[in-house]
């Protein structure tokens, strides 16, 4: 391994800038604070018992949020948080600093369920996305249809012929057959 730079981390967010960094986009995009209020009414705790004070409430959202957008559990999460320039930016953490605990993030998110504010969280998170015109609902048209296919049971035989692009004779009656010679099950 090489020599650290004295300012390498700060290039290297100057490049993830420069090739659009969504992290980045979504800071200027999207006001945290107003999570601020409903997050610390619901999650309140009594400092007076002592203890380690708790992580800022916006810092501890955002990260539930790249949870969400990268699919990262909460042990995960902690270690990309660590890894990443980009995490650490859109968190506002610098290098060197204490990072949540996968277990500090689960208690975080427990809190939100059972004084339910997650639902309200994530319905303010997604109207604030609409108007800002980030998501849209308007006019959209999806189909659901789930449509059966039959399954398909060939022989490696078969999948000679196939690969070969020969047709087979009815798959359907051929599959019938073979289940009533328990070669291959219903």
């Amino acid at each position: 391994m090489g020599q650290l730079h004295l300012f390498g981390a700060k290039t290297q967010l100057e490049i993830l800038t420069k090739l659009g960094d969504p992290l980045t986009k979504a800071n200027q995009l999207i006001d945290w604070e107003i999570f601020r209020k409903p997050v610390e009414d619901a999650i309140r705790k009594d400092l007076t018992k002592g203890g380690r004070p708790p992580y800022d409430v916006i810092l501890m959202c955002k990260i539930t949020m790249l949870q969400q957008w990268y699919g990262l559990a909460d042990m995960q999460i902690e270690y990309q948080i660590n890894d990443r320039l980009s995490f650490m930016r859109f968190l506002g953490l610098e290098i060197g600093d204490k990072v949540p605990g996968g277990n500090t993030i689960w208690d975080f998110k427990e809190a939100l369920k059972t004084n339910n504010v997650d639902r309200q969280l994530f319905d303010t998170f997604n109207a604030l996305l609409e108007e800002k015109g980030i998501i849209t609902h308007k006019g959209s048209i999806i189909d659901a249809t789930f449509v059966t296919v039959p399954k398909r049971h060939t022989t490696k035989k078969d999948d000679t012929h196939l690969k070969k692009g020969e047709a087979l004779e009815d798959l359907p009656v051929k599959c019938a057959e073979r289940v009533e010679r328990s070669e291959i099950k219903s």
